[in-house]
Formats: structure tokens, sequence, C-alpha cells
């Protein structure tokens, strides 16, 4: 029995630890899936908002082909051109906002100075270049200082004249961009905020180290989890050229024009992935890209919780499964054990009274037995073929009750006077036999009600049977019992107690006590199951089938009834007996005769 209880305590701690293994195995998994998940959308905002930028940076190229399409004769053409093309561009152009001011400059040459003196439109001085524009080139370039972003043009004339046009960067970004942006990334919120380089970096290493929090129950409760995590991208502060036009180009080793290109390449400053290696000011405009009440990758999250939680419930159910499996393999051999019990006991108790008969049979035959023992003969083999047909009923009750369903049998008119004699008669002489006593409280009871004889009879039976086997009086509890009766002057109390009771809820209620050695609570789920025998029963090697108890319940069922059992129990006096207590409910009506009448 300890063997027992120890393989299984340590069958369940390895089941627990299987279980908690693989739930930490399976969560471990999605967190790494959702960081990949989170790198990829990261990458993939990245690149939508670098389009979308691209994209609209596009409008520019507009302007560079009308500059290109200017003819230029004289001054006064090249400043109608500049009008022209600030009423087409400017805030209030057919294309607005794209530039604030148009100027140029005369006998234009890299030689004369790195700044251009203000001119025409233009009330401040503008940044030269740090190079010379071949006839037809272009360049645009970001002033370090101002931050501001210039477009220079130097028409394919005879004169040496430079146009300078100033990019209105921030009204672009508000027309234009953001308003795709919000269109693109309607799922997210989007902020657009001053970033710091140290605030910039962390963001960096925070996305390197890929420590994304996953935490499946908030999210699927929709419960906020604490975290917040939002996507920084800085936004392209300096504007350059190259062909076709986009913001932003890997640096080359010569800044010097391509001969076979009108276009001067210049350095990338859109999105930089390393703040320390590139030029980053120390305060930049920078997009917050985040979830609504959730991290910017909350969707993911959602989706891999999902994931997670299909994942441990298939988990779970392979865990419930094997357990199943198992408990079932127990559980049939349980019942061949209980089985191969069942007909080693039943060839036991079959072969005793046969032998019995067998004897008294051919004694009788040979004419050995004389007259005054013929009585004594007849009633042991009487009570010996008693013994064989109460064996051979329960088996087949067995076969006609196991698997089916529960019939509905109709109330019939039975007297309760009767049943109660009948069962002193069967069971007073056979409990003195085994030096036990029985006592009956039946009082008050109406002498008939409608109810079922038959099936309450044959449990009330199978119940007293039980008492009489299993409460044989030990040696001690004999001599304590005689000195009760001798000292109180009256009868000690009997080892087996029945009682009926007609309750007013329209139930009769059945009790059978005994002061045997009771069940162990372990043990008491299972004396219901056909063939099982109690561990001291099967010690002790008590007389009975194993399926008395069974066919009892199964009885007690049929007609709507319950049979429970309290072991120990305790009288009303408050002492607690070891003992059993079963406790037979069965519905029953009063008979008003007067009625019938």
């Amino acid at each position: 029995m300890v063997m027992n209880r120890l393989k299984y305590a340590v069958f369940t701690i390895l089941v627990l630890a299987l279980t908690a293994s693989g739930n930490i195995l399976i969560t471990r998994f999605f967190a790494d899936e959702l960081a990949g998940d989170v790198n990829r959308e990261r990458e993939n905002l990245q690149t939508t908002v670098f389009r979308i930028y691209a994209r609209e940076y596009q409008r520019l190229s507009i302007l560079i082909h009308s500059l290109q399409q200017m003819t230029i004769e004289d001054s006064e053409e090249l400043d109608s051109a500049l009008d022209e093309l600030l009423h087409l561009y400017g805030d209030r152009g057919q294309i607005p906002y794209l530039i604030k001011t148009a100027s140029f400059q005369k006998e234009y040459s890299l030689a004369d100075s790195t700044v251009i003196p203000p001119v025409n439109q233009s009330e401040e001085t503008i940044p030269g270049l740090d190079h010379p524009l071949n006839p037809g080139q272009f360049s645009i370039r970001t002033d370090e200082r101002s931050g501001k972003s210039y477009l220079y043009y130097r028409p394919d004339t005879t004169e040496e004249i430079l146009i300078a046009c100033e990019l209105n960067k921030q009204m672009m970004e508000e027309y234009y961009i953001k308003p795709a942006l919000e269109e693109s990334l309607a799922q997210y919120t989007l902020e657009w905020k001053m970033l710091n380089r140290e605030e910039f970096k962390t963001d960096i290493a925070k996305q390197k180290s890929g420590n994304y929090p996953f935490k499946p129950f908030q999210t699927l409760l929709r419960k906020d989890h604490g975290e917040h995590i939002k996507l920084i991208l800085p936004l392209p502060d300096h504007l350059n050229s190259r062909r076709p036009f986009i913001p932003g180009e890997e640096k080359e080793d010569s800044p010097s024009p391509d001969p076979e290109d009108n276009f001067v390449r210049g350095d990338r400053f859109l999105f930089p992935a390393d703040p320390d290696g590139i030029p980053f000011p120390e305060d930049s405009r920078s997009l917050v890209i985040g979830g609504k009440g959730l991290p910017y990758y909350g969707s993911l999250e959602k989706r891999t919780a999902l994931n997670w939680l299909m994942s441990q419930l298939i988990f779970l159910g392979i865990i419930l499964t094997f357990l199943q499996l198992v408990l079932q393999l127990k559980r049939t051999k349980e019942i061949r054990s209980r089985e191969k019990e069942f007909v080693a006991s039943m060839t036991h108790e079959l072969r005793t009274p046969l032998t019995v008969i067998q004897s008294a049979a051919d004694n009788l035959s040979k004419g050995i037995v004389s007259e005054d023992r013929v009585i004594r003969y007849g009633k042991m083999m009487k009570d010996q073929t008693r013994r064989l047909s109460t064996m051979i009923e329960e088996i087949l009750l067995f076969s006609s009750l196991e698997g089916k369903e529960i019939r509905k049998i109709p109330a019939v008119e039975m007297n309760l006077t009767g049943l109660v004699a009948d069962m002193k008669a069967r069971f007073t002489d056979m409990a003195a036999e085994q030096n036990t006593g029985i006592s009956w409280d039946v009082e008050g009871l109406p002498s008939s009600v409608y109810s079922y004889p038959e099936e309450t009879g044959l449990i009330l039976s199978n119940l007293i049977s039980n008492a009489v086997n299993h409460s044989h009086p030990s040696k001690k509890t004999t001599e304590l019992k005689e000195t009760a009766g001798v000292l109180k002057g009256e009868e000690a109390l009997p080892d087996i107690r029945v009682s009926i009771r007609y309750l007013v809820s329209g139930k009769l209620r059945l009790t059978v006590e005994d002061r045997g050695p009771g069940i162990p609570i372990p043990e008491q789920r299972k004396i219901f199951d056909p063939f099982y025998r109690s561990l001291i029963s099967r010690e002790q090697q008590t007389r009975g089938s194993g399926l008395g108890l069974f066919i009892a319940r199964k009885k007690a069922q049929l007609i709507k009834g319950s049979l429970t059992l309290e072991s120990p129990y305790k009288l009303l006096n408050g002492e607690k007996i070891r003992g059993c207590r079963f406790i037979l409910d069965v519905p029953a009506q009063i008979i008003n005769r007067e009625e019938n009448s």
C-alpha cells in the first residue's frame, strides 16, 4: 500500500514537472517568435515611412523639371521666371508649399565666395556650395547651421547664373507627408517629437536586444500589462539629391560630379542606423509610432497570444489524454484483478456448499444416517442449497444490471409489517450463529405504502447480510459488552441495528448500522464497484462475491432512491462508532384506505 502511494506520488510529480516544463518551453518559443515578428514589423514600418517620404519628396522633381524648362535671356526674364515659379510652387501655388523663396546670383563662380549674397526674392544670405555646378546641373543641400535646405540650379546659358530656392520642408511635411503617414498607418498612434541623441541610442539598443515583453494572459484579457513600447524613427532633416530624386544616399569617396551624370550625389541622412557614426543633430524631429493602448506591435502580440493559448490547450489535451490512458490501464488492471479474485472466491464459495450437499447425500444414500439425524441433514442441505441459490441470483442480477439503462419500475403496494417479519425470520438465526445480535427499530410505521417491495427487500437483505458477515465481535468487544450489561443490569447493545422510518417528504429511510471494523476512507468510493472487496475482507477471507453492494446501489437507482455510506458514524449521544452505517432512501406514499373505499 505504501509502495503504491509512493509510486502515485512520484508519477504525479513527474506529470506536474512535465507539464510545467512544457508550458515554459512553449511560452519561450512564442516569446522568441514574437521577437522575430516584431523585428520584421519594425523593418516594415521603417520601409513604409521611408517610401512615403521618398514618394512625397518626388514632388521636387516637378520643380526641377520646371527649372530645366525655363528660358532665360536676361535678368528681367529671370525675375519673371522666378515669380512664376513662386506662383506655382509657393504657399498658394497649384502645387503649394514646395519652396519659400527663389533667388539667383549672377557671375557665379566657386572662387568668388561660398555664400550667395541676398538678391531678388531673398532678404537674407543664402549658403553657397562647396563645389561648382556645370551648366544644366542641380544640387540639393542642407545648411548645417540653420537647418534650411536649398535647391541649387545652374541654367544652361552663356551667363554664369546660379538659382537658389529655399525648400519649405516644414510645410511639405505637414501638408503632404503627415496625412499620407496617418492614412497608411491608421492602426497606430503617430507623434512627432524632438528627440535627442541619447534617447535615440536607447531605443536602438532596445531594438537590437530583441527583449520584447510577452504577457499572453494580460493580452488575451485585454488588460494593460504596463508595457507601452514605441518605435522611434528620426525624420530626414537633411535633404540631398540623386537621380531619380529620393532623399538620402550612400556617401561616396569623392564629392566631385560624375561626368556622365548631371546630378551630384550626397550623404545619407535618412533613418540613420548608428547616430555616433554619421551626422546626427543633438535635437532632431522624430516620428514616434505606438499602439492604441498597447505596444506598437500589439496586433502581433494578440496573434501570438492566441497561438500560445491554442498550443497550451493542445499540450494540455495531450497530457490529459495520457493521464486518461494511464488511469484507464490502471482501472482495467484493477477490474481484471477483481475478476480473478471473484472467480477464485466464487469457486471456493460454490465448492463448499456442493461438498457439504454431496457428503450429506452420500451418507443418506448409503443408509448410514440414523433417523434422528435425517432432519438435521435435510436442514443442512436446505441451507446450503439456499446459499447456492443466493450466489447464482447475485450473478444473474449482475448480468442483468451491468451496462443497461435505468428503466422505470412502477410502484406497488408494500406490506411493511410483512417485510420486517420476513427480514427477522431470515437473519435472526443467521446472526445468532455468528454470535452477533440484531436490534430492530421499526415502531410507528404505516402498515402499507406504495413503494417497491421486491427491490427494497433485496437491498435490505444485502445490507443486513453484509453487516452479519463483517461484524464478528472481537474477544475484547464481547467482554466489554458483557461487563456493560452486568454493570447496567440490562442487555448490552447489539452489534447490528436495523431501523425503518417513514419521512414526511414521502420516503422510507432504512438504516443498517454495524460495529465492525469499518471501511477506510480511500476504499469507500470503490465498495460500490463490481467485484470489489475491501482489504479487510480479503485478508480475513470473509464470505462474499463483491457484487452485493453494487447490486444494491443499482437497484436503488432503478427505483429513484439512494444508497449512501457513513464510516465511521456518530450516534445521537455523540459517540463515534468505527463501523458502517448504510442509509437507503426509497420513495413511498402512504395508502389512504378511506379514499380507496
